[in-house]
């Protein structure tokens, strides 16, 4: 199990960010026979292979809205960050084109899907809100910047 100041691109694909860890469900082959994933692993059923508190930043852009159960992947990218660690990722937002391009989409965002998970209401930011106590339990998600 890899533990320290990792950086993970999740759900990289074919692009993997320079310096982070490529993880991605499938594995990619460039021209030249070289693979472009490092870690092959479905994160949902199979969690991810690194300690508590090891990652200083998580990308993972446009990969949750293909996600089933979003609070299974967020919880496990919450366990390996750090407390100051940031998990960045973009989504397509609901009604947009993006949304219903890709039939492999699982769900849709608004701007106040992630209130659930960071208590911070982004339409009205002068009105706070409280994380929930879901069945997930209660984490202080502070680590969290997705853009719509």
């Amino acid at each position: 199990m890899n533990c320290g100041e990792l950086k993970l691109d999740i759900g990289c694909g074919r692009v993997k960010k320079e310096g982070y860890i490529g993880i991605d469900i499938s594995q990619y082959i460039d021209g030249k026979g070289n693979p472009k994933v490092d870690i092959v692993r479905d994160i949902e059923k199979q969690g991810l292979p690194f300690c508590d508190n090891s990652a200083v930043h998580i990308i993972a852009n446009s990969v949750l809205e293909h996600i089933d159960d979003l609070e299974v992947v967020l919880n496990e990218c919450w366990r390996v960050l750090k407390p100051a660690g940031i998990l960045e990722g973009s989504v397509p937002m609901a009604g947009s084109d993006g949304a219903w391009r890709d039939p492999t989409h699982r769900r849709f965002f608004t701007e106040s899907t992630f209130e659930y998970f960071t208590g911070v209401n982004l339409a009205k930011a002068e009105l706070p809100l409280h994380p929930r106590y879901a069945r997930y339990g209660f984490f202080p998600w502070n680590k969290i910047e997705i853009v719509l």
